[in-house]
């Protein structure tokens, strides 16, 4: 049995093997112009195919460093798939080049053979012309074989124009792709816990350098390239990352991020309430840096505080719950440090912000806001120009309600935004997902100081012109999360492994698909004019042979020989024949004997006969 099977799948392989050599030889005995109509076919049907099925949606490199073997898997670079779709159009131009040169040629042909024998040289010219400079004959008239030829020509030109419409159909945008796992600690493996023994003892937080090193933070956890631009409005959370940096795209997963969300921002129209008015004029009992920022406020500074002074009383201090104080300094050095307490905000606090500065030189007043009417104002000293002697307010404040909740978010995915920022993908725009945790508290505290830092350093990169509120609430979140990631990195002693699945940067392919149906649907009209070019060989079986200009300039050379051959031997014989007859005058007067009349009559009646 087995040598049975074994015997039929030989013969079937033999038998396979024989249509596949006659298949070829069947081929090869064809035309080159049909072969390349074949050739053109199969390409640019493929080619869609391809463009349509494999093309769309590939994730290719995205740099040229990159090997172009991943974890054993073949990957392509942008610019190879470009390169390889701009080749085979160009097979497929060529193709289809040498088919319409056939067509065009075959028309032009006709046009010939009609029009020789009823036309000058000149006209005859001038029609083929038009044929073959890819030109419709609509000099001609409307018989079959010339609308043959101008049927034929409307569905070939298309296709030799067609080729900027497929390479306009392919287009890229950024993506990402599996690449493996990894591992990244909750916080920062270098933290030192003790350190908070320091802070722990006073009554007042001192957190100076802390404030500065947040400050950095802000500008690399929010630097403007990274931002949702298509839905700047969402307030995301963040979190900068301390160990080894990953790729952008890569997933953390159940990673603790803190999260602020401001719920609103008003800007009161009343007077300036006495207990705001009181920080104002005390704006060092909101800050935690000793060697406050303040001495260097600049248009766009802000700080924030609970003006109940209840929840968040000022100055910040660690006389709470959270914030036991041992009797003995010595005691507490020596002893384990008691952890953050946890703790959630939410509610309403004031906003100071510093609208415009007056100078006594130029530009004599600095606006970034421009608001034309103020709803509320604070000033602050006096200042003369140095020009006109005018005296103004040197520095105009404003404040502003701003209802918002601050803690921590579990969440369950998080995207590297960049190589060391991660974002949350979902949390609740409402706040309902933020939760209470360490480091909230410490971090509003640190708040006022750092809305002064990131202001004096840009770091926000947030509009402000007629933007008062949207800045302002720009400015607490990036402050907030600033803030507890630093505190976070500084002193959390706590770090767990969290997985990360590593996701590398690549470039997805996104095909335009009406684009490469419409450039399919062209070419094969190309191939269509096979129907009709074969009809008009059918009507004119002797533009078989025409293949090329040699056999097209060939036959009309031959014609016009032959021509000239005819008329030259035409010439001849006529000189010949005129050469070899003379008048009957002459003829009679020297053939006819003399004679009698009678005799002379008779015999020149039969010498004439004769000679006709």
């Amino acid at each position: 049995m087995a040598l049975r099977v074994g015997h039929e799948i030989r013969c079937w392989i033999s038998r396979t093997r024989g249509r596949i050599d006659a298949s070829c030889v069947t081929l090869g005995k064809l035309p080159l112009k049909t072969l390349a109509l074949l050739f053109h076919a199969l390409l640019y049907i493929l080619l869609a195919v391809l463009m349509l099925s494999v093309i769309d949606g590939y994730l290719a490199y995205d740099s040229a460093h990159l090997p172009t073997l991943s974890h054993n898997r073949k990957k392509l670079r942008s610019s190879d798939i470009i390169t390889s779709i701009s080749f085979v159009i160009v097979v497929i131009a060529w193709l289809a080049g040498i088919w319409s040169t056939n067509v065009l040629l075959k028309g032009g042909y006709v046009i010939w053979t009609n029009t020789r024998d009823s036309h000058d040289k000149e006209t005859i010219i001038d029609k083929i012309r038009w044929t073959i400079d890819y030109r419709l004959p609509v000099k001609l008239d409307l018989r079959v074989e010339y609308t043959l030829a101008r049927l034929s020509i409307l569905l070939v030109v298309p296709a030799l124009l067609a080729s900027p419409l497929l390479q306009g159909a392919l287009d890229w945008k950024s993506s990402t792709e599996a690449a493996g796992y990894g591992t990244a600690k909750s916080g920062n493996p270098l933290a030192v816990f003790w350190d908070w023994n320091y802070v722990k003892i006073q009554e007042t937080l001192h957190l100076e350098g802390d404030v500065w090193s947040a400050c950095s933070l802000a500008s690399i956890g929010w630097e403007n390239s990274t931002l949702n631009q298509k839905n700047p409005a969402k307030q995301t959370c963040r979190l900068v990352m301390k160990q080894s940096p990953f790729p952008v795209g890569s997933r953390l997963f159940n990673a603790t991020l803190p999260c602020l969300v401001v719920h609103s921002v008003s800007w009161p129209t009343r007077p300036v309430p006495p207990s705001v008015k009181n920080v104002f004029d005390n704006r060092d009992m909101v800050s935690v840096a000793s060697d406050t920022v303040s001495f260097s406020e600049i248009a766009g500074t802000a700080i924030i505080f609970d003006h109940t002074n209840s929840t968040l009383p000022t100055p910040p201090t660690t006389l709470d719950s959270g914030f036991p104080v041992s009797d003995s300094p010595s005691q507490v050095l020596t002893e384990s440090s008691s952890y953050s307490a946890s703790y959630r905000w939410s509610g309403n606090m004031t906003a100071i912000v510093l609208l415009i500065q007056h100078l006594p030189g130029p530009p004599f007043e600095i606006d970034i806001f421009g608001l034309p009417v103020l709803n509320n104002n604070i000033t602050r000293g006096q200042i003369a120009s140095l020009t006109t002697g005018m005296v103004s307010d040197e520095k105009v404040y404003t404040y502003l309600e701003v209802n918002f909740t601050a803690g921590m978010l579990h969440a369950p995915t998080s995207t590297y935004v960049r190589s060391n920022v991660v974002e949350a993908d979902e949390n609740d725009q409402a706040g309902m997902d933020i939760v209470a945790g360490p480091w909230v508290r410490e971090a509003v505290y640190m708040m006022s100081d750092m809305m002064k830092c990131i202001a004096q350093f840009n770091a926000s990169q947030y509009p402000t012109w007629q933007n008062l509120e949207g800045y302002t609430k720009a400015l607490i979140r990036f402050s907030y999360l600033a803030a507890w990631t630093q505190l976070h990195q500084h002193f959390e002693p706590n770090n767990t492994d969290l997985v990360v699945e590593l996701n590398e940067p690549r470039l997805q392919a996104v095909v335009s698909r009406w684009r490469v149906v419409v450039w399919l649907m062209i070419n094969m009209a190309l191939s269509s004019s096979w129907l009709l070019l074969w009809a008009l060989q059918r009507r004119r079986p002797e533009i078989n042979g025409v293949d090329g200009f040699a056999d097209f300039i060939l036959r009309v050379y031959n014609y016009f020989e032959d021509a000239e051959a005819s008329e030259k031997a035409a010439t001849e014989d006529g000189q010949r024949v005129a050469g070899s007859t003379s008048s009957p005058g002459e003829q009679l007067g020297s053939s006819c004997p003399e004679s009698s009349p009678d005799v002379l009559h008779s015999t020149c009646h039969k010498y004439i006969a004769c000679q006709c």
